[in-house]
């Protein structure tokens, strides 16, 4: 099936999967309102930061190996088991350390410092995600994005429709926002992980055998998945870690203000998120440095109108949109969902960019981008955001995209200076 053809099937999955979105991140607000919708932020920044660290990059290798068929089918298995079975104990330390140094700085609600048993719920949702991101990297891998568009659309749809039974209270439910919340996406997690096998189960039973592996055969995968690890891991700090500053200097309402801000804005990036999936494949499993080159432009191109249109009417719409449909208390949300959008509207271009550089073996190229932009966004928010809060948190993070997105296009750009047919 054809490039063009899986884009399109992704998109149109997509684009229900952003409205499904955009209506649950209205019901989250309206039932937390500031201060819940501040300790939901802490609770996804630890369970990405979770899913990242114990995951060690392995989905980015899987897609590249098994597309390429560079990996046997049959082993993975075996190597996914003992990196769940790490996570599990990873997991347990890295509570220990959180609940350590809770006096000093907070990265978890206070529900769960207040009721440590939340940890096991935590745990749950964590391996059922890391999961999910291996199976759908297999997916990927075999080019079975309408399978894994599937499972994406009927998680986001089940999870729409949950917060909606509460929201509109069709059904007594007795139990506060946040818990209740934090319940529906572990349990939705759980369901779909046993979708995820079933569809796996039926595309090849050889993922889900265990068979025993050696050294030799999976350090080429481990040393692809450390590079993605390095990168993925430094491009979420860049991304996330000022919800733990402004939550820090500026406490848990102005955290729920900026959390969602981010979240809408960045929905902006989920439709080219999803295409740099499936250019990142098509690349991988083919030669033809020429045409991956000439496909990368294509896809950019397209994106560029994507985000322009897209970004800007968003921008607009905020304005009227968020203090009626999240609640006048988010007012100021508006604001800052413009600032970032001067951001990530540009940035969008950099997703097939990178998607080329992965799949190609330049990794590393990757990296010195996520390396360049997490350290102006750390430098940013260290000095704006304990005296400009919200705002100074903005600024840092597009100063961040802009800065990342030039260096992949200065590389790009020296890396295609050979086919100047392809490069226009």
């Amino acid at each position: 099936m054809s490039l063009r053809v899986h884009i399109l099937r992704t998109y149109s999955a997509q684009i229900i999967s952003v409205i499904t979105a955009f209506l649950c991140s209205m019901m989250a607000a309206r039932m937390l309102g500031r201060y819940g919708q501040g300790e939901l932020a802490l609770y996804n920044n630890f369970l990405m930061l979770s899913v990242l660290l114990f995951s060690i990059g392995l989905p980015a290798a899987i897609v590249h190996f098994i597309a390429s068929g560079k990996f046997q089918k049959n082993k993975l298995g075996g190597v996914l088991l003992r990196v769940m079975m790490f996570a599990c104990l990873g997991f347990i330390i890295l509570a220990g350390i959180v609940f350590s140094i809770s006096n000093t700085i907070s990265i978890l609600p206070e529900l769960i410092h207040t009721h440590g048993y939340w940890l096991i719920v935590i745990g749950i949702h964590l391996l059922c995600t890391m999961a999910i991101g291996f199976l759908q990297a297999i997916l990927q891998a075999e080019s079975e994005f309408k399978k894994s568009a599937y499972i994406i659309v009927c998680g986001s749809l089940l999870l729409c429709l949950v917060y909606a039974t509460y929201y509109f209270q069709w059904i007594p439910v007795s139990v506060e926002p946040l818990p209740f919340i934090i319940i529906t996406l572990c349990s939705i997690a759980a369901l779909q992980l046993m979708v995820c096998l079933l569809m796996v189960s039926r595309v090849n039973k050889d993922y889900l055998q265990f068979t025993k592996v050696q050294w030799v055969d999976i350090s080429p995968l481990l040393w692809f998945a450390s590079l993605a690890f390095a990168t993925n891991f430094i491009q979420f700090l860049s991304y996330k870690m000022d919800i733990w500053f402004v939550h820090h200097f500026h406490g848990e309402a102005e955290t729920g203000i900026y959390a969602l801000a981010v979240s809408l804005a960045q929905m902006l990036w989920l439709l080219p998120s999803a295409v740099q999936s499936v250019i990142y494949t098509y690349i991988s499993s083919q030669n033809d440095k020429a045409l991956s080159i000439e496909k990368t432009i294509s896809t950019t191109k397209q994106i560029a109108v994507y985000a322009i249109v897209a970004g800007i009417a968003g921008g607009l719409l905020s304005v009227y949109l968020v203090p009626y449909l999240f609640g006048f208390e988010f007012n100021e949300s508006a604001k800052i969902i413009q600032i970032l959008l001067i951001g990530i509207i540009p940035f969008c271009l950099s997703m097939p960019i990178s998607a080329y550089f992965a799949a190609t073996h330049k990794v590393t190229i990757n990296l010195h981008s996520a390396i360049i932009g997490f350290v102006i966004c750390l430098l940013a928010d260290i000095i704006l955001i304990p005296t400009y809060g919200i705002l100074g948190a903005a600024i840092a993070s597009v100063l961040s995209y802009i800065s990342t997105l030039l260096y992949l296009l200065i590389r790009f750009k020296l890396e295609s200076k050979g086919h100047p047919k392809y490069y226009r």
